[in-house]
């Protein structure tokens, strides 16, 4: 890792750092396994690459998540050794959606009964269920997807200074100061940051219990949603044998969000493609970010610094 340091003034020291990569394979394309050229066709086919080529269309070279954070300036080095913590958190997002993507693909193109589902015996509750692997890996990719946009909300409020304190933090309430309605906190106040924006008006397609006001119509369904996969249940059914059946369905018990597997996997679906936008604006975000502090910077001696 190498960085530099700036004399600001006698007393005030900014590092700029840049961090090294962690070593792994090469992508070759598609990839050389049949398992894994499916899965990234089907990643290229609905642009869920964290690469900007991938809005261009289903191109080999975009099946790669490239798009990485510039290098970070901190003043003094009071956080200790090693990179700021933006970057530590960069990674955790970065490849917790890459899971959830790859949990959405399984869940999306499972067929038969997968082993870990032999011996498990349940009920047939009458109301045509969809249970098994798949169903529970399309529930993790949708978990796994809401619970980025949070994340990137205590990214921006570490790396921006915002205070909100860290139990507090939220997609939704992360650009307004506490306590006074929609103000909007001073930090961000006429920041010329267009992808900051960009994710500003994102967070206005998730719905909470204190700001309802959304732009996306299904917003609170799938917060409903949402929350029984957290903290109740969420029953899937197959949708053609309801619907062709001439016997009603029984009646939802209390607690229980209930769907059909095509809902669900839209849902899912759209999820994943909000928090690769949300990723990917965060870091244009803050390369934007870096640019304004670096013109800002008064000028002053410089020197190389190696962090290993």
């Amino acid at each position: 890792m190498i960085g530099r340091l700036r004399m600001e003034n006698s007393r005030r020291i900014g590092a700029t750092v840049s961090t090294p990569l962690i070593p792994r394979p090469a992508v070759q394309h598609k990839g050389p396994g049949r398992s894994e050229r499916e899965y990234r066709r089907w990643c290229l086919a609905r642009r869920l690459f964290i690469n900007p080529l991938n809005d261009a269309g289903p191109f080999d070279i975009a099946a790669r998540d490239v798009m990485m954070l510039p290098s970070i300036t901190v003043v003094g080095l009071d956080g200790g050794p090693g990179p700021p913590p933006v970057i530590a958190y960069f990674n955790l997002i970065k490849q917790e959606y890459a899971a959830a993507r790859f949990a959405g693909w399984e869940g999306l193109t499972a067929s038969g009964v997968h082993f870990a589902d032999r011996g498990v015996q349940v009920y047939n509750t009458l109301d045509y269920p969809a249970v098994g692997f798949a169903v529970e890996r399309l529930k993790m990719a949708f978990r796994g997807a809401y619970s980025i946009f949070d994340k990137v909300a205590f990214c921006l409020n570490t790396y921006l200074g915002l205070g909100h304190p860290e139990r507090q933090v939220s997609f939704r309430n992360l650009w307004f100061v506490k306590g006074r309605g929609k103000a909007l906190h001073p930090n961000l106040d006429g920041l010329a940051n267009w992808p900051l924006r960009g994710l500003f008006w994102l967070s206005k397609d998730m719905f909470e219990n204190d700001s309802k006001d959304v732009i996306e119509p299904d917003a609170q369904a799938i917060y409903e949603l949402r929350n029984h996969l957290e903290h109740k249940f969420v029953s899937v059914h197959d949708m053609f044998p309801r619907a062709v059946s001439i016997s009603p369905s029984p009646e939802t018990a209390p607690g229980i969000f209930d769907l059909s597997f095509e809902d669900l996997a839209a849902r899912t679906g759209r999820q994943l493609k909000l928090a690769r936008a949300a990723i990917m604006y965060l870091t244009l975000a803050i390369h934007a970010e870096e640019r304004r502090r670096e013109a800002e910077r008064p000028p002053g001696a410089s020197l190389p610094m190696s962090w290993s």
